[in-house]
């Protein structure tokens, strides 16, 4: 999802401003197959979400925080 203060702020020539579903702000067009109907595809062959390893990191270092882990938590953020 986007925040609707910066989709507002996105400029309407913007690509980008595409890549999100106006009414609901959720990644719309950005990983996905724009053919793509809902239910057509059963076996995930054309969703393909991409992830950066920064968020990897970010990921393992709240699901430490989450659990009361909190020096893996520290450390997963303090390698990079």
């Amino acid at each position: 999802m986007i925040d609707h203060n910066l989709y507002n702020e996105i400029p309407e020539t913007d690509t980008r401003k595409q890549w999100f579903h106006p009414s609901v702000l959720i990644s719309w067009y950005k990983f996905y197959d724009a053919g793509r109907k809902a239910m057509g595809d059963r076996t995930w062959t054309n969703d393909i979400v991409y992830m950066r390893v920064e968020e990897m990191y970010l990921i393992n270092a709240e699901a430490n925080a989450r659990a009361n882990h909190l020096p893996e938590a520290k450390a997963a953020l303090k390698l990079y």
